[in-house]
């Protein structure tokens, strides 16, 4: 497989079977780009590499994710993640804000808090002590509500990593324990005994609810008879790696205003995403294939009609299915994925595989 990149876009292809058993090559294109206040993105001179991992933000200790691996073979819907922390403006201390995204007519609004601690009162219920005063919040789940209750046993499904999370309330044991930093606040925690859904911004955790209950059925049967391909009730949403707040039907155009608010230190960051397409086409050729089935599996059902098939070349359809937002560092990446179908992960028939930029 030749592959011809005209782009200045690190690219990757990779061979899959999806649970359907059908074969295909995904495509993969990354472009990095600089963001200013007021302007279209432009393209960074230093582009970020295919990741081929994720990359948790602290390696040694684990936990959430600052990037995931660009390796998904498919996304049924685009992601919008951001990697940064919500700021005060210049010169200020408060005890909470409201941090925002908005990427063409879709958007999600935070309630962002200073630490606080549950107090309570011998003669009232618990309730959280006033915010201490900041000026730079980390946006990871850790500061969302969630976690794990190693006292009384249980755990956050939607956030293992989280804060707050309470599976029996014990007022000697919650005193003096932290609340969440980041809430929804549509529905801010009035109660220990609240447990709301956990928001943020960043990547989603692959074992976290609802996106792991999206890899199907690992069960005896699966093992005696599918093992090691995916469940018949796998689905592709698995690989959707944003909050599910933050994932967006239809996928991006690309040249999609942003607006992010209290996500900078001067307060507010507007520019447009570069209007950037990619365009992609596959040319096949069938004769390695067939010499590869005539000695690896003489007598396969489908070789007579491969002999037949002519030369061909097909428009693969590109995908804008990630925009991750990195406004500490003034830029972001977009990530476009497409699937060239093939007879099996050899994909000895894609002879060529031409990728080119517009815009």
């Amino acid at each position: 497989m030749n592959i011809i990149n005209k782009t200045s876009f690190p690219t990757e292809t990779i061979p899959n079977k999806g649970p359907d058993g059908k074969h295909f090559v995904t495509i993969i294109v990354k472009g990095t780009f600089a963001t200013k206040h007021g302007q279209v993105a432009a393209r960074a001179d230093d582009q970020m590499p295919i990741a081929y991992s994720d990359e948790p933000f602290d390696p040694k200790k684990g936990g959430s994710i600052k990037f995931e691996a660009d390796l998904a073979p498919f996304k049924p819907r685009a992601d919008i993640v951001l990697v940064g922390h919500a700021y005060a403006l210049p010169g200020a201390l408060v005890n909470s804000l409201d941090a925002a995204i908005k990427v063409g007519v879709h958007g999600k609004t935070l309630r962002i808090y200073g630490n606080r601690f549950w107090r309570c009162p011998a003669l009232s219920a618990p309730r959280p002590s006033e915010p201490e005063a900041f000026t730079k919040m980390p946006m990871v789940y850790e500061k969302a509500f969630g976690g794990m209750d190693k006292l009384n046993g249980g755990y956050c499904p939607e956030n293992m990593v989280g804060i707050g999370y309470w599976s029996k309330v014990d007022r000697k044991i919650i005193q003096e324990k932290p609340l969440p930093n980041i809430e929804d606040p549509k529905a801010l925690i009035q109660s220990p005994e609240d447990k709301p859904k956990p928001v943020g911004f960043g990547y989603y955790g692959r074992a976290w609810a609802p996106r792991a209950g999206y890899l199907g059925t690992y069960d005896e049967n699966w093992r005696k008879q599918r093992a090691p391909e995916p469940p018949l009730d796998f689905k592709y949403d698995y690989h959707n790696a944003a909050h599910p707040d933050l994932q967006i039907k239809g996928y991006l155009r690309g040249d999609e205003p942003v607006s992010l608010h209290n996500l900078t230190p001067d307060g507010t960051l507007q520019f447009r995403l570069p209007g950037v397409s990619i365009s992609c086409m596959a040319e096949k050729s069938y004769d390695l294939l067939v010499d590869h089935l005539e000695k690896t599996a003489p007598g396969h059902p489908s070789l007579e009609s491969l002999w037949r098939m002519p030369p061909e070349k097909t428009a693969v359809t590109m995908h804008l299915d990630t925009l991750c937002l990195m406004p500490d560092e003034k830029r972001c990446y977009l990530i476009w994925r497409g699937r060239v179908p093939v007879f099996d992960t050899t994909a000895l028939e894609v002879k060529e595989i031409l990728i080119e930029a517009r815009g």
